[in-house]
């Protein structure tokens, strides 16, 4: 289970407003008076030479976080920050920086260790961190786990290289286990000596900086209560550094006088499941017992010495703090924002007022939206009395906490997680994005992180900032570049609709299939009134000639619904494209092989002209390769089946030109390019080969096809490539990795009104500007 399964209960509190909204203990809106500026986009990063053009540059889109920040860590002195996110990367910033920055980078790691970067297997889910910790006694060490391994860096994060444990499991992106903390803990006054729990693997332990590692003796961890591995929470005692306690998923708290080499007793009386254990400079241990339940959890503290006692909120303590400077002050916050503070070491708990978000968000505007707090660890600030910093939902939050007055402010600038699923440039117009969690995007500056998201809102609804929710596509009617479409997770605060105004505003649809809508999908609009829905989830294909007021299937035998266009909402599947020249003019792909054999009779490229109330076959079934056997086609390392990921468009102001890409992770799939809608297929150019996604620019100079960047394969080099005369010349080599952050693309658009400049969407940090000059 991902992030996305785990958000499910989220949701549902993010629209319950009146639950877990506004109140004394809660968080509430903020106010003009809070509202300051954005932070300022970061710099372009100038690539090395590239021959044929005199300059390439690469820049993130200043969106801002935007997924899980599953823990933060503090130095002790109060100037040195890292967090972790449950996606993409983990971040380290000095509080006087003006941007988080990425800790495991193309400049951080050695070009060994990321190109390729390895198969993790079975021991991460992800380019997420399920573990990291600063030294206590020096906070320019770090050590923090990436693609199953422990890494560790001396300068601060400016390198950062692999110990020697071998991979173990650490799951960044699983279930509730993925917010708990800390997975990772170093010695208070030796920074050579870490201990490491995994998700079912044990306890591990180095003396020497990672360079030999051994298994701590502790029992074997009990399931997760979603039912993953579980999960070993590890910590030094602070004021007595030879005591080290490790909390055993199922079983509970363990403790050795000894160091992590020592022999483990078990603490029996505490809880059996804890989402965060904390050590107070006073000796005690405090565990916030996990239920799954916003009310059932009890907050314990262990004391040597005297044993177990345990207190409780009016919620369960999901993540829990204690002032360094009052060991008496605990700051407790729920699953779903409640504060609480105590005064007496979690004894008894009362309301803790952690003020407003502000209205301006912070340093990334959107946030100033934001209602709700999804925490994942929170530490007070050693620096500032009545300070705590928060990893949460979105970003990292800066709190006030006082009884009478306070604020919630973002400060997540430089922190980049939205997975990305689509980019559009529209003719004349502006830059939309959609991604999972936050859904449609319209870009109004590349130089301040002031960007904002919306997304189609059901009749009768509000915009909230809050909402969770999934987009797959998004598209433009031609007549009109203010006028676009877009799919998004049905539920009842959204569905699938449209904007009439460029985007400020979106309102779903007026009316649902008889269908449904499915979840997911491609959607593509040949003009304001004709649309073109291809849910995903097998669900039915559908039209409509009205603007969305009613919804008719498509049927491409004539005579029933047609379904199964694609099987899994989470396939970045874009088998459906309208050529902007004729209106009413769609191509679609359809699944053409089950199982390995031709038993799909409708499979291949269908063309209608009328809207999408007829339509014609114009290819039968595997593009590129019609009438191969499914078995001779997996030799040549090509995708026989054509229901996972494709990407199929009509070139731009090129009537009836269509270029397609069967992308299924197969070696061999090629590159295809259609003069005739469909009827008869060719290589773009023989040396290309598993290309993910495409997107077309602004002709060049002297050219009259849009130049068109792709990310693929050219003789075996895997890449973001362009070429700008449409393939009469071999594309060029742009970079091999279009984010720093090493995340893979999953969609491309070219500007249409501008020759050599792109966005690259990841699938975990966002997305990317790249710009060319000739």
């Amino acid at each position: 289970m991902d992030r996305r399964t785990a958000l499910k209960g989220m949701i549902g509190a993010a629209g319950a407003g009146a639950t877990f909204g506004c109140g004394e203990g809660m968080l509430t809106a903020g106010n003009a008076a809070d509202l300051q500026p954005a932070a300022p986009a970061q710099p372009p990063l100038q690539l090395g030479p590239v021959a044929g053009f005199k300059a390439v540059s690469l820049a993130q889109v200043p969106i801002g976080a935007g997924g899980f920040v599953t823990g933060i860590e503090i130095s002790a002195d109060g100037e040195f920050f890292a967090c972790r996110t449950d996606v993409g990367n983990a971040y380290v910033r000095r509080r006087s920086d003006k941007f988080w920055m990425p800790l495991f980078t193309t400049d951080s790691m050695e070009a060994k260790e990321y190109d390729p970067l390895p198969d993790a297997k079975d021991k991460a889910d992800g380019l997420g961190v399920a573990g990291i910790r600063l030294a206590p006694s020096d906070k320019n060490v770090i050590y923090a786990s990436f693609q199953g391994s422990i890494w560790r860096s001396a300068d601060g994060g400016r390198t950062i290289r692999r110990t020697a444990l071998r991979p173990v499991k650490m799951l960044a992106n699983t279930g509730w286990q993925r917010l708990f903390n800390p997975a990772i803990d170093v010695h208070p006054k030796i920074p050579s000596s870490v201990i490491v729990g995994t998700w079912g693997e044990g306890v591990w332990y180095t003396a020497d900086s990672g360079v030999t590692w051994r298994s701590a003796a502790v029992p074997a961890a009990g399931a997760a209560q979603d039912g993953a591995p579980g999960l070993y929470l590890v910590l030094f005692d602070p004021g007595s550094p030879d005591t080290v306690y490790v909390f055993v998923t199922g079983l509970g708290l363990f403790r050795s006088t000894t160091g992590p080499a020592g022999q483990f007793e078990s603490l029996s009386g505490g809880p059996r499941y804890s989402s965060n254990i904390v050590a107070s400079a006073d000796g005690s241990i405090y565990v916030c017992e996990f239920t799954k339940e916003t009310v059932g959890g009890l907050l314990w503290r262990f004391k040597p010495g005297a044993g177990w006692s345990s207190g409780k909120g009016e919620q369960e303590a999901f993540v829990v703090a204690v002032d360094p400077a009052r060991p008496e002050r605990l700051l407790a916050i729920a699953p779903y924002g409640a504060t609480m503070q105590s005064e007496d070491y979690g004894a008894t708990f009362s309301k803790a007022f952690m003020g407003k978000w502000a209205e301006g968000g912070g340093e990334i505007r959107w946030m100033g939206g934001l209602t709700m707090l999804f925490p994942a660890q929170v530490r007070f600030d050693p620096r500032e009395p009545n300070r705590a910093w928060i990893a949460q939902g979105v970003g990292v939050a800066r709190a006030d906490v006082d009884r009478s007055r306070g604020s919630l402010t973002d400060w997540s600038a430089g922190i980049e997680e939205l997975c990305t699923t689509s980019v559009l440039c529209v003719p004349g117009g502006k830059t939309y994005l959609s991604a999972w969690d936050k859904s449609f995007w319209r870009v109004d500056s590349l130089t301040s992180f002031s960007n904002d998201f919306r997304y189609p809102v059901t009749a009768g609804g509000k915009h909230t900032t809050d909402l969770v929710a999934f987009a797959s596509s998004i598209d433009f009617a031609p007549e009109d570049p203010n006028f676009l479409v877009g799919v998004i997770a049905p539920s009842d605060k959204s569905a699938p609709g449209y904007t009439a105004d460029g985007g400020r505003t979106w309102q779903a649809f007026s009316n649902a299939p008889d269908s449904g809508w499915g979840n997911g999908g491609c959607i593509a609009a040949g003009s304001r009134t004709n649309i073109v829905l291809l849910p995903s989830n097998n669900a039915a294909g559908v039209f409509t000639l009205d603007g969305g007021r009613s919804w008719s299937p498509i049927k491409l035998d004539g005579s029933n619904p047609t379904t199964n266009f694609a099987n899994a909402f989470y396939v970045a599947r874009k088998n459906i494209s309208a050529d902007k020249t004729r209106p009413g003019t769609f191509a679609l792909v359809y699944t053409t092989v089950k199982d390995n054999e031709y038993t799909n009779p409708l499979g291949g490229l269908w063309l209608t002209r009328d809207g999408g109330r007829s339509w014609t076959r114009q290819a039968t079934g595997v593009i590129g390769a019609p009438n191969i056997p499914a078995s001779e086609m997996m030799l040549l390392g090509m995708d026989p089946r054509q229901f996972w990921q494709c990407q199929l468009e009509y070139v731009p102001g090129r009537s009836g030109e269509l270029v397609y890409t069967p992308h299924a992770d197969f070696p061999g799939d090629r590159f295809y390019w259609s003069k005739d809608d469909g009827k008869t297929w060719s290589q773009l150019h023989p040396s290309i080969r598993n290309v993910t996604a495409f997107g077309f620019s602004k002709a060049a100079p002297g050219q009259s096809r849009p130049a068109l960047f792709f990310w693929g394969e050219v003789k075996k080099q895997k890449g973001l490539f362009v070429s700008i005369d449409w393939f009469a010349t071999e594309p060029k080599l742009l970079t091999r990795f279009p984010s720093r952050m090493l995340a893979g693309v999953t969609c491309i658009a070219g500007d249409p009104d501008r020759f050599g400049r792109a966005y690259v969407g990841t699938n975990c940090a966002g997305w990317v500007r790249v710009d060319l000059v000739v």
